[in-house]
């Protein structure tokens, strides 16, 4: 725009916008906040609020603003992208209907320089590279380029990264040519007019790309054949947008076009799907804890598959699930293709032997279903047992009942196939009391069922070994067997207090449990042989052992059954971390109260500006993360300290002004030093902010300090520019000697130092630097610099320094330093930007050729 308010160019401005009729407006050189709201009130809102302005941030140079409609969008932000040149900007808006956001990225990159457009798009890729998936957004402005093949253009393009974009219109080749006419966007003028291009319509400056979601998710979507350069009727190549005819726009908006800018406005029509309600996931907890939800939200407008995962608060465990999600599976996945609702219950673990708390039974006959015939209690943690008996080989489909999840554990056909044992678990977070129903695969004669609730079972693997059985023995098979009235099989119990609990299908017998068992109930139904019966008995085995499972019938009979190892609670133990500094500490398995045995990692995360400092409490370590087994309760605080920046202590001396063993500062002494750092030219392209109000003392000259990961320059990655003192030492601008590089990891680097007239050196090695690096002194010995002679010995001393005479910086002394530099500056008025002042003494005369121009000629840089 170039645009200040007000302006005589306000009426063509509107009459132009009214003609587009935009929802969203992107402008570029607006001259600050009050230029913002001139063009609000004057432009878009002559007579009525339509439009409000996004905030603006005045950045460097000219500045870039957003107007919106109000009606349709909310202004959500604005984020500069600093770059060398001027900020870009990332405004972002939401859709007031849809509820989707779209972000525009205004750019206006630099006019005359393609490696600093290159940089710019860099920028701006690392910004868009870190979108998460499905994000919108266009990038759009004047960006500058002169055809397809810009180094910047192609980095927008490039797909090696999620954050690319596309040009709608697909052009190659070089866009200044006529056959891109229809899509140039400057000039739109031919004569001298307010400052702006006048070389007629020739380039196409202003661009509108997409991203992929742009053109692929049916959320945002652009309308092809939409992109249109307004006023552009493709036959003005070269000519100024009114002289007519203009077949695209009316006379009036063609020379509205001509003085309002003299670029032409670009627009693109974007549809927004307004889609259908999202599916809803509501999440409750009772009890201490709380639930993580993955993909975050709770709303998803597609079938999406949530992990959900439940974390206990300290004291409390996890027993399970209620609502759409059943059993106590942690993590668990729940599609939501519709709206669920799902509740997480922690309780506080219990202690104390495994102890049956209730019993229920039920009938039916000739029926393919059956129930309990009372309601069970409905406890949290506790394990419910379902033992099953039919008169006929007559399988269990499904159980149900609580609210539950019900497994099979085990089922064994009568040897003769005249009954079957079943007994399904389950363990959770009931809803509330009810009753306990099955359906069986076909019609039993008979069926019974004894429904038994224990405490103190494990939350985790409640079962351990688990044997099932008839008279042809462990497994037997379900035909050719004999009845008996005995059973007895090994079993053997792997946990310590451990509970075997077994069902027996006995039809129409009754049973006395084995030695050391107690029969917990004997139900049967039915008339005769065509009986079905079941018993369950129990019995504690202190330690893991090999135990007989046996018991009598009153006579013989084709029986079944099942028997397993119930596993008690184990000790639970409470972790407690405390942190000290900033950073964060997770824990896997998540909560903070375990099983005793429990083997917890605890990783700890430091803070941006923090690092790793160590566990201090029940155990002192640094290790992290950190393995800890909970063999009691634990208290562990974890330790963040400060990062205090990596810093460069270095010594050397400049061989120009060098004098008996110390550096003349003749520069500071006649105020000729600059105040800002002068090493932002090539080729040391160094984009520091380093500057000061006055020069410190003993100050000879600025100098560059880099670092470097290995000796290749392609590793060079950090620089500070610093000041040279007269006894050789390099100091911050504030006179530290320390020279801090913030946001750097301590670790081994070489030390690379420039000056602008002398040849670089680069220490030997490299150098092991932290928040306290010790002294590096170059000057020592010529084995203190990279490479074979890399310094000059100076004087009649042991001091080594820099050699001088690098007048084009190209870090090789030759006759170019002589002829091109200090031939052509030899006695011309000396200012700091004169490179052949080589003694840097405020002067170019025939001392820097004889004295300094020859001790370095033929020498070049060692540092690679």
């Amino acid at each position: 725009l170039s645009y200040s308010a007000p302006s005589s160019r306000d009426i063509y401005f509107q009459a132009v916008i009214d003609s587009i009729a935009p929802d969203i407006l992107v402008v570029e050189e607006i001259d600050g906040a009050a230029s913002v709201q001139g063009f609000l009130n004057n432009i878009l809102n002559p007579l009525t609020v339509q439009f409000a302005a996004g905030a603006l941030i005045d950045g460097p140079g000219s500045d870039n603003a957003i107007f919106y409609r109000t009606s349709k969008f909310s202004f959500v932000s604005n984020t500069a992208i600093p770059t060398s040149a001027r900020d870009l900007n990332e405004f972002v808006l939401v859709h007031n209907l849809s509820g989707d956001t779209l972000r525009l990225y205004a750019v206006h990159l630099n006019s005359g320089d393609a490696q600093v457009r290159a940089a710019q798009a860099d920028s701006l890729r690392q910004v868009t590279d870190a979108l998460p998936p499905n994000t919108h957004y266009l990038v759009l402005g004047d960006f500058n380029l002169s055809g397809s093949d810009e180094s910047a253009f192609q980095k927008l393009l490039d797909q090696s990264a999620g954050g690319y974009v596309s040009d709608p219109l697909n052009l190659i080749g070089d866009w200044e040519q006529a056959q891109f006419a229809p899509y140039h966007t400057q000039s739109t003028r031919t004569r001298s007019f307010g400052g702006g291009a006048f070389n007629g319509l020739d380039e196409r400056l202003d661009l509108c790309l997409f991203s992929p979601e742009i053109e692929a998710d049916g959320r945002i979507n652009y309308i092809p054949g939409s992109y249109t350069t307004f006023g552009n009727d493709g036959l003005h190549y070269a000519d100024s947008i009114n002289a007519l005819p203009n077949l695209a726009v009316s006379d009036s908006i063609a020379n509205a076009l001509h003085q309002a800018s003299d670029h032409l406005p670009v627009f693109v029509d974007l549809v927004f799907t307004n889609p259908a309600p999202p599916y809803v996931l509501t999440t409750n907890t009772v009890g201490g804890g709380s639930i993580s939800i993955s993909p975050s939200g709770g709303s998803y407008y597609t079938p999406t598959q949530v992990t959900l995962t439940a974390q206990p608060d300290p004291g409390y465990v996890f027993a399970g699930w209620q609502g759409d999600l059943q059993g106590n599976a942690n993590p668990a996945a729940l599609m939501m293709n519709i709206d669920r609702s799902v509740t997480a219950v922690f309780i506080q673990p219990g202690s104390g032997p495994i102890t049956l708390e209730e019993t229920v039974t039920g009938s039916s006959y000739d029926s393919s279903s059956i129930a309990t015939g009372a309601n069970l209690s409905a406890v949290a943690g506790d394990l419910y047992l379902a033992a099953f008996s039919t008169r006929g080989n007559i399988a269990v489909s499904t159980v149900s009942g609580l609210g539950l999840h019900w497994t099979r554990l085990g089922a064994r056909c009568g040897a003769r196939g005249q009954t079957r044992t079943e007994v399904w678990m389950a363990q959770g977070a009931p809803e509330a009391a009810g009753t306990i129903s099955a359906i069986f695969a076909d019609v039993p004669l008979n069926a019974v069922v004894a429904v038994t609730r224990y405490s103190g079972v494990a939350l985790s693997d409640p079962v351990g070994n688990l044997i099932t059985g008839n008279t042809n023995g462990l497994d037997g098979n379900c035909s050719g067997g004999n009845d008996s009235d005995t059973y007895s099989f090994n079993f053997t119990t792997t946990a310590s207090n451990a509970l075997v609990y077994g069902a027996i299908g006995i039809r129409h017998r009754t049973h006395t449990p084995g030695v050391w068992y107690t029969e917990r109930v004997e139900f049967a139904s039915g008339d005769g042989g065509d009986k079905a019966g079941v018993a369950v008995q129990d019995r504690t085995v202190a330690a893991p052992t090999t135990i007989l499972f046996n018991g009598t019938l009153n006579s013989a009979v084709d029986w079944s059954l099942v028997a397993l190892e119930l596993r008690p609670i184990a000790s639970y133990y409470t972790l407690t971390i405390q942190t000290s500094g900033a950073g964060s500490v997770s824990l896997d398995p998540l909560g903070g109260t375990y099983p005793a045995g429990t083997e917890v990692t605890v990783t700890a995360a430091p803070d941006a500006g923090y690092f790793w400092g160590g566990w201090s409490g029940d155990t002192t370590a640094t290790t992290n993360p950190l393995l800890l087994p909970m063999n009691g309760n634990r208290q562990l605080t974890a330790t963040f300290l400060p990062v205090q920046p990596l810093t460069v202590q270095a010594k050397a001396f400049l061989a120009g002004p060098f004098q008996a063993d110390t550096m003349r500062t003749d520069l500071r002494q006649i105020g000729s030093l600059p105040l800002s750092q002068p090493y932002s030219g090539s080729p040391w392209n160094y984009n520091g902010n380093e500057s000061v109000t006055a020069i410190p003392p003993n100050v000879v000259d600025w100098v560059l300090i880099k670092l470097r990961s290995s000796s290749e320059a392609s590793s060079e990655f950090a620089g500070r520019a610093c000041f040279l003192t007269s006894s050789g030492s390099i100091i911050d601008t504030s006179g530290n000697a320390a020279v801090a590089f913030d946001s750097i990891a301590y670790g081994n680097y070489y030390i690379v130092l420039y000056h602008h007239n002398h040849l670089a050196i680069m220490s030997d090695t490299t150098q092991a630097l932290d928040n306290a690096s010790p002294l590096y002194d170059f000057s020592t010995a010529q084995s203190q610099a990279y490479g074979t002679d890399p310094m000059v010995q100076l004087g009649a001393g042991s001091i080594f320094g820099m050699i001088p005479g690098d007048g084009n910086a190209d870090q090789t002394v030759n006759d170019a330093d002589r002829e091109a530099v200090w031939r052509l500056l030899n006695g011309t008025d000396w200012s700091y930007g004169k490179q052949a002042d080589y003694n840097l003494d405020g002067s170019i005369d025939v001392r820097d050729l004889n004295l300094y121009w020859r001790l370095g000629n033929s020498r070049s840089s060692q540092v690679p």
